[in-house]
């Protein structure tokens, strides 16, 4: 059987205010003889297989309206749980768990369906988090989606308590103005998935070869720096190695290597975690807003070192203010003495 390599082009078209926002064709390139397969099966796994990835680009780069929620900045892989006893909040949730009886029955319906038309699990958003610019106060026109790990009712004699324990998923942008939902309970808003971008910066200029340099450049720093942040945080008493684990555990233990935008935010969401460890500046609402590779890694680099510089002066004072062990020995003979 001869090989056929399969190659796709897909055209993007992205429509102002329109929840259908992309749209793309398949072009078919057979580099050697048509497959000599009379039973088509392979003609039949490869389409199944490039509908799945062409359905995924889709849903990854959309229009969506979720319910949001105006409380912190966090950024993917990120958790948070929150709890309140507010009737309003409960009005959320339970619009949330009626969506996902919707999508259940809907599936039950479509489980036999051939054509594959529902989303996958990692592609339901259910909500949205969004946090406030610490210098008008108002809320940004960035978020992230949340996957909802776990929604816990406690029921008490007078007021029930609702706690979500949430994950950051996808990063967004809202489009137009939230609006409150029929309940008069919760913000909705209409929202777009910005998970892939082009390497411009903004407005389509493309990055100048100088600046692509310098990106690459910052990118292969990251790992060193990510290392010698720790070893600063731990020296300084800051954080413990089993404080830190707890984060890994959400981000990963290894840096990312395939996508200059997974480091940035993995490193971003490491170094400025929820709740905060207080040696980086408030870095997450900046990285939600950048908008191209060269932003997020020349903001990633910038907080390391800044941060690192404080861990520094932070253990130079620690020591600094550490007894000698010739002033220890002294102590303890001069108490020794007056007994």
């Amino acid at each position: 059987m001869a090989r056929s390599v399969l190659s796709m082009n897909v055209v993007h078209n992205e429509f102002e205010e329109s929840r259908a926002a992309t749209s793309s064709s398949i072009v078919w390139d057979s580099l050697e003889d048509h497959v000599n397969d009379p039973s088509g099966f392979f003609w039949q796994v490869s389409l199944k297989d490039l509908k799945r990835h062409e359905k995924n680009l889709r849903n990854r780069n959309r229009n969506i309206t979720i319910p949001i929620m105006i409380m912190d900045s966090m950024l993917p892989r990120q958790r948070i749980e929150f709890g309140s006893n507010d009737k309003r909040f409960h009005v959320l949730v339970e619009h949330i768990e009626k969506q996902r009886e919707k999508r259940q029955e809907n599936k039950n319906k479509n489980e036999e369906d051939s054509n594959d038309n529902d989303m996958d699990d990692d592609d339901i958003i259910e909500l949205g988090m969004i946090g406030l610019n610490p210098q008008t106060g108002k809320p940004l026109r960035v978020g992230v989606s949340v996957k909802l790990h776990q929604i816990h009712k406690t029921v008490g004699k007078k007021s029930n308590w609702v706690t979500l324990r949430m994950q950051g998923h996808r990063c967004f942008q809202v489009q137009g103005q939230p609006w409150m939902d029929d309940s008069k309970s919760f913000h909705m808003a209409n929202v777009r998935l910005n998970e892939y971008d082009d390497d411009s910066m903004g407005g389509g200029a493309k990055l100048e070869e100088s600046l692509r340099i310098k990106t690459q450049e910052m990118y292969g720093e990251i790992p060193e720096l990510v290392k010698q942040w720790l070893d600063c945080l731990y020296a300084s008493g800051r954080a413990h190695p089993n404080l830190m684990k707890r984060y890994f555990e959400d981000l990963g233990t290894e840096i990312p290597t395939d996508s200059m935008r997974d480091r940035a935010i993995w490193t971003a969401a490491l170094i400025n975690p929820i709740p905060a460890l207080g040696v980086c500046s408030e870095i997450r609402p900046a990285m939600l807003a950048c908008t191209n590779d060269y932003e997020r890694i020349c903001l990633a680099w910038e907080a390391l070192h800044s941060s690192i510089k404080h861990l520094q002066t932070i253990i130079q004072e620690k020591n600094r203010n550490k007894p000698s062990p010739q002033q220890t020995t002294t102590t303890t003979s001069t108490a020794t003495k007056k007994k």
